[in-house]
Parts: structure tokens; sequence; C-alpha cells
């Protein structure tokens, strides 16, 4: 049986909890979640402008902060359930750039909205509608979800929180900006349920992707309509933050967020992102690169005899062309090992380019597989890729005949097929990469077929503008976005390739 002085103490958490989200939130990580909330001082700030957007003091919010600082916690999970627990009628639309991400907000704010920890703090009746994405009670009050250009015809909201309309990976895509912003103007902007005396509000709550994101448009051409809360991870020059209650005084240099990131481990993510991802998402400060993403001065080479035991892999851009005007095609091997920091070292071994006919490459393939007899071949299977890889076959069969009859060893390495990732462009892929790139987990043979290649299109790279020399940086970028194929470890691989979820399929071995 609970003591009086603990009843007591939750009543009156109970009664704060009432009164403010930020009381609201740590009775709920205490009673809901059952572990301590890490404080901050953001957390504070926060909480004190969502609840002057729940008064009507303000009535459109850009909150930009770093990812993984707890906002969509924060004004998804708990500011919706608590305004609509504090007014039973308040109406809130919530987009995402997900659907899954969307629905799990939705749905993690209903659960916690039907709790008893909930009901302890703002009893109600039984939701009259109560569906992951949709869920209200019969006074009106609730919450409708949906995904960046989800339709919403017939729902309006008191409130509207678009929280990260755009994947971080999609930012370069100039049609994917243009969606986001036209689907704000043209959709969300129409579902504001106000009067001429009542406002309804609109809150914003993101990372900064690009200059011209949907936070970049707005701040650009409608910057006297909004409230704008810039919260960088590290702090040039002291602030003073204040609203309401609130005031805050950063010094300069002082991290954001110290339970989650000191400065030492901030000036560790800049090294792995490089400069230009860095500023965009932790310093809210998105600039376009003037040249490449992989900086020269950070280019690592290795000499053979510094080669570690790899795991080799061979990527084939298999489709033929032989325009002048089309891109090269590429074959690429690499190796994968774990270095003596434990961690995962991607070492380019060999790059082999140029414009095939399918003779030509399945030719070019089967001299790499000579030069790395141990390497598994993978092989693209759009594009021809079907095609290439059935030839590819009738050819080692021919190759390993008259290597039998030479009394040389035939060619037995691993052959699959691999279908393409629909999640992931070409450009996302290849800034997988950068991480590795920049602290040095992502090495070149100096005696690299084709490094010259390789070089010239690392340094040329840049999302922001088209280019058609990046194919063997294309294939280089397999290993790192299929990562239930490729495994540091030997005795790894085989159980990767057979659980693959990239429907990866082994189709010939002797």
């Amino acid at each position: 049986m609970a003591d009086v002085s603990d009843i007591k103490i939750m009543m009156a958490e109970r009664e704060l909890a009432r009164r403010s989200l930020r009381a609201h939130i740590e009775y709920k990580f205490k009673y809901f979640y059952k572990k301590p909330l890490l404080k901050n001082w953001h957390i504070d700030y926060t909480c004190e402008l969502l609840d002057g957007v729940l008064a009507g003091d303000i009535t459109r919010l850009i909150l930009n902060m770093p990812p993984s600082y707890g906002k969509t916690e924060i004004v998804g999970r708990s500011f919706i359930p608590y305004a609509v627990g504090r007014y039973n009628d308040k109406k809130f639309i919530y987009t995402s750039y997900g659907d899954e991400l969307s629905k799990k907000t939705s749905d993690d704010a209903r659960l916690y909205f039907k709790s008893k920890e909930f009901l302890g703090v703002f009893a109600h009746e039984n939701l009259a509608t109560d569906q992951t994405t949709q869920w209200r009670l019969p006074q009106g009050g609730g919450l409708y979800a949906t995904t960046t250009g989800g339709a919403i015809t017939g729902f309006h909201g008191h409130i509207i929180i678009n929280d990260d309309p755009m994947k971080a990976s999609e930012a370069t895509s100039k049609a994917v900006r243009n969606k986001v912003y036209d689907y704000f103007t043209d959709s969300l902007l129409s579902r504001l349920d106000e009067t001429a005396e009542k406002k309804a509000s609109i809150v914003i709550i993101m990372q900064r992707l690009h200059k011209d994101d949907l936070c970049g448009i707005l701040l650009k051409e409608h910057a006297s309509d909004w409230m704008h809360v810039n919260l960088v991870a590290i702090n040039e020059r002291p602030t003073f933050y204040t609203f309401g209650k609130f005031s805050y005084e950063r010094a300069q240099n002082e991290p954001l967020f110290i339970a989650k990131h000191t400065l030492e481990d901030l000036q560790t993510l800049r090294a792995q992102m490089g400069a230009v991802g860095f500023a965009s998402q932790y310093q809210q400060d998105p600039s376009e690169a003037e040249g490449g993403v992989f900086e020269e001065t950070l280019f690592c080479g290795v000499n053979d005899f510094e080669l570690p035991e790899l795991s080799e892999y061979i990527f084939v851009d298999s489709a033929e062309s032989l325009k002048q005007t089309s891109d090269d095609r590429a074959i690429v091997c690499e190796g994968w090992a774990i270095d003596e920091e434990q961690r995962e070292l991607c070492v380019m071994l060999d790059c082999k380019y140029g414009k095939w006919d399918e003779d030509t490459g399945t030719n070019e393939v089967i001299n790499m597989m000579l030069l790395h007899k141990k390497a598994s071949v993978y092989i693209e299977a759009a594009g021809g890729g079907i095609t290439f890889h059935r030839l590819l076959m009738k050819k080692i069969t021919m190759v390993n005949a008259k290597l039998k009859k030479d009394g040389k060893e035939p060619i037995l390495n691993p052959v699959y097929t691999f279908a393409p990732r629909r999640d992931i462009s070409k450009n996302a892929g290849i800034m997988a990469m950068l991480t590795y790139y920049n602290v040095g987990q992502l090495k070149f043979r100096n005696s690299a077929l084709g490094l010259e290649q390789i070089k010239k299109e690392l340094k040329k790279f840049n999302p922001e503008k088209t280019s058609n020399e990046d194919n063997c940086i294309d294939a280089l970028s397999k290993g790192f976005i299929l990562p239930n194929v490729v495994r540091p470890k030997q005795n790894e691989i085989k159980q990767a390739v057979k659980n693959s979820r990239f429907a990866v399929k082994r189709t010939w071995r002797i």
C-alpha cells in the first residue's frame, strides 16, 4: 500500500501536470514511462513556447533544433494529449514525412491519452473515434495524423503541427522540396479551423536540411509572420532566450543538450558528418557546398602491405551503353574488415569503368574476378542486370572450360543479383560513405586500378548539382547501403547473405 506522503506527492504532481506542459512531461516520464526525464533548459523553453501556442499568444511558430533532441516526444506524444486533456474540443492535425512515423506518433499519443496515468490528471469520456491515425472525444477534440502529401479533406484543426516534413535523404531534390512547400500552402493552410476573432496556430518543428527547405522559403518570403526559434547545437556567441515566464542566458560554445552531446561529442559528429551536413542539421545553417562534399585533404590511401585480411565484394553497374553522351559503366571491388580500433573499415581495391557492350562488360567482370578470386560478385538486377547476369554465367562456363584444359584454377567466385533499394536515391547512397571517409574508415589502395577516376568523382561530387561523373563511387557505395549483404567479419557473411531483406539471390557457384 502506498504511503500517505507518496499519495500527497502524486496528487501535487497531478495538479502541476494540469497547469503546465513542462510539469506534465515530467509527470509522464515518472509515472507512464517509469524513468526520469533528462532535464535541460531547451525542453523547458520548448514547453513554454507550446503553452503560448495553446493560449493563443503564438499563432505561427518555427522551431529548429538538431535531430533526436526530443522534439517529437515533446510536440507530438506529449503536447497533443496534454492540450486535448485541458480543452476537450481542441482539434489537432499532425503531419510528418513518413507514414510509419506519423502513425506511431499518433498511436503513442492516443495510448497515453487513454492510460490510467493520464486519466489521473485529466479525466475524460471514452473516445468517440478510436483509431491509430484518428482519435477524438465526443466534444470534438482529438487528433488526425497524416503524411506530407496525404489527404486531409474534411478535417480541420485549431493547431496544425508539421513535424519533419521532409526526409534528410531527399533534401537535395528540388522536386521534393517544391512538393513539401506546395502541400503546406495548398493543403495545410486551408485546414486551419479559425475565425476572424480567433486565429488557429501552426507549429513547424524540424532540423534544417537545405537553404530552400520549407523553413527557408517561409523565413525568406514571410519572415514577419513567424516567430522563429533557432536552437543550435553549439552556441557561437552568448544568447539570451526568453518567453513568458522562461528566461535563459546561454554561454558561448555551450552545447545545447549536454546530456545528449558534449562539446567533444559534437566536434566528433562534425568530423564524421562533414562541415556542410553538420552546419545544416546541427547548427541550423544550411548552405550549398561550393565544391564537392568529400574533402580532398581527407582522402586516405593505403599500401598493399598495410591491408588487413578483407572480405571482398565486387559490385557491378551492368547496364549497356555505347553512346558517347551516356554514363560510363563501373565495376568496383571493395574489401571490409575491422580495424585496430574495432571500427568497420572499407578499402577500395580496384575499379574499372568504360562505355561497354554486354560482351565487353562481361569480360571486364571476369577479369576483375580473376584479380579477386575470393570476392563475392553482386549485380544489380535493374537496368538489364538479369540479362547481363545470364550472359556472364555462360561466359564463366566457357572460361572455366579453358582454364581446366590449361590445368589452371577455375573461377569460383559466388555470383548474386540484388534488387536496388528504392528508398535510397543514388546521391543518398553516395552520401552514406561520407562519415566513413571523413574519419578514415574508407581507404583507397594506392595501387588500385581506376584510382584517379575515383579521386576525380569524389572531388567533384555534390548532391546539389547534376553530374554524370559519379558511376564509380555509385558502385562503391553499394557496400554501404546493403548492410545485410556486406559484413566486415568473415564469419558473419554467410548468414548475412542468407537473411538479406534486399532480395539478394545467389545464382551460381561451381
